[in-house]
């Protein structure tokens, strides 16, 4: 008897384990699965043409975190029409945003538990992800920034350091000035505090806010075009671009290439780094006026169906234009920016896949 309750636990055990959403790391970033990523992402159909002439209905799904501020549902409605009048008058589509429901995000992401399991996914994430409680990790953060300084412009560069020591390109200090501010702001964004006695990154919560799993997820989900989180996408991944590693990994959405709807693509919008009142946002990101605040949501919005509708690049230096990316977190001085400014008339590059 005693034999069978212990093999009776060690299922139970296993099964509750199995729920859980995979940690996923180097060794997961085996050859023969970097075979299939690639193999996989090579099958991904280049994006189409999508006529500003036809009415787009985009399916919003919100993923909640509990734990923290989120809004109100007559405040979300808000948020949806504001979103769609700058869509139209930004980007020139005609969109509708509804409303699919909502979902716990860590349901929502054990949900996804046999997306992440597939071997390509398993090299997309575990090649990338950087566990920063390991040396190893630690070197290629590192290794990461130095790259990423080497290929940004000084033009670029300038923008983003606020140390007046540093008068020029010089790699190894520029390297070492991002990579402090890196680990200094990473450790501070993981240990805000919700409004209950839980901290950000903690348990599977911290996978729930990593670019790489939130990238699977969107390239495999059915269920909406859209998703909108009251949390935050704040790992660290050794493909971060500079504005990301100079905000501590934060990055306020993401649109990603998508198997199943009409767009070829699917967005997720985070809310926290607009919404929280914690004191390193209050800080960092400075106040935004109550009377903009959905404004310069919606702006954002309108920087990541840049890239869903028109399919636009990314980019960092052209002027009054949404698909700037925000200098730190700065979105206020962003968006007006782009509100005061003569909005970029010129050509813009597009991609073939995300």
């Amino acid at each position: 008897m005693r034999k069978y309750r212990v093999g009776l636990l060690c299922i139970v055990f296993s099964l509750v384990c199995s729920r859980e959403i995979p940690v996923m790391g180097k060794k997961n970033a085996t050859r023969e699965n970097k075979e299939k990523w690639e193999k996989f992402y090579d099958s991904v159909p280049e994006l189409k043409y999508l006529s500003p002439n036809v009415r787009y209905e985009i399916r919003v799904k919100r993923i909640i975190d509990s734990r923290f501020d989120n809004f109100s549902e007559e405040k979300y409605q808000a948020l949806y029409k504001q979103i769609s009048d700058d869509i139209g008058y930004y980007l020139g589509y005609n969109v509708s945003l509804k409303d699919v429901g909502s979902e716990d995000i860590i349901h929502f992401f054990r949900k996804q538990r046999k997306v992440f399991k597939q071997p390509w996914f398993q090299y997309m994430i575990g090649q990338h992800f950087l566990h920063l409680d390991r040396d190893e990790d630690r070197r290629r953060l590192h290794k990461t920034i130095e790259k990423a300084v080497t290929d940004t412009p000084w033009e670029i560069l300038k923008l983003y350091i606020t140390d007046k020591e540093i008068k020029n390109k010089d790699i190894p200090a520029i390297t070492e000035y991002f990579y402090s501010r890196f680990l200094t702001k990473y450790s501070a964004i993981g240990n805000i505090k919700g409004n209950v006695k839980y901290i950000l990154r903690q348990g599977e919560y911290e996978l729930t806010q990593h670019y790489t799993y939130w990238s699977a997820a969107l390239y495999a989900t059915s269920e909406a075009d859209l998703f909108i989180t009251n949390s935050i996408i704040a790992g660290a991944d050794d493909q971060m671009p500079l504005y990301v590693i100079n905000r501590g990994g934060i990055t306020s959405g993401i649109t990603e290439n998508n198997l199943h709807n009409k767009f070829q693509g699917a967005i997720v919008l985070t809310l926290m780094p607009f919404i929280s009142g914690d004191s390193y946002f209050n800080s960092a990101r400075g106040n935004i006026y109550d009377s903009l605040l959905l404004p310069v949501i919606s702006m954002m919005a309108v920087h990541e169906f840049g890239h869903l509708l028109h399919r636009y690049d990314e980019y960092y230096d052209l002027p009054a234009t949404p698909q700037n990316a925000p200098v730190d977190l700065k979105y206020q001085d962003w968006y007006q920016h782009i509100i005061d400014g003569k909005m970029y008339s010129g050509p813009i590059r597009t991609l073939k896949k995300y």
